[in-house]
């Protein structure tokens, strides 16, 4: 597998590996330098790192794993859900801040490169990162499509809020008036 440089400013990024069934409980059970041989890196910070069977997740899901537990974009997850969805076995996720800024990884054979997804919040999710892609997607597979636009005249998330804080802002303020 190809190596995966990690941006020096890289703060905002969750990375997804899945472990081969042969190396799973090594990596799975063993001691955390063999997490770290396994993805080629030194100096990685165990509170930021994942290791684990997708079916301790049980009804929850890795998706949902991903965005409700460490905060990925659900829009960054668009094109790799299916993907994710359909893991068995166990993963490695690198949390923001497991590696040092400016890493590099070089993950061996035990483990398959899944995909890069960005925070909420953390910019544009649509923005490709360089290793965003997994490497083994050769020439033949089809670039991934862009996350569907909004519907015109739909309501945004942060339009509705805004609406609501002004209606409470108001409800308020008549409350006060008619208490005094």
């Amino acid at each position: 597998m190809k190596p995966i440089k990690l941006s020096e400013g890289e703060h905002d990024v969750v990375h997804v590996f899945h472990i081969a069934p042969e190396a799973a409980s090594s990596l799975a059970e063993g001691p955390f330098s063999a997490i770290e041989a396994a993805l080629g890196a030194s100096g990685l910070d165990r509170a930021h790192v994942d290791v684990f069977a997708v079916s301790d997740l049980q009804d929850l899901g890795l998706v949902h794993y991903l965005t409700e537990g460490l905060g990925v974009d659900p829009a960054a997850l668009t094109g790799d859900r299916e993907k994710l969805d359909a893991l068995t076995g166990h993963v490695v996720i690198l949390a923001p801040g497991a590696a040092p800024a400016g890493a590099t990884l070089h993950p061996g054979d035990a483990l398959a490169f899944i995909g890069t997804y960005r925070e909420f919040g953390a910019g544009d999710p649509a923005t490709t990162l360089p290793h965003e892609t997994p490497v083994d997607a050769g020439p033949g597979r089809a670039p991934r499509s862009p996350a569907p636009e909004p519907e015109p005249g739909g309501v945004s998330f942060v339009t509705l809020a805004m609406g609501l804080a002004v209606v409470l802002v108001l409800a308020i303020a008549a409350l006060l008036s008619v208490g005094s």
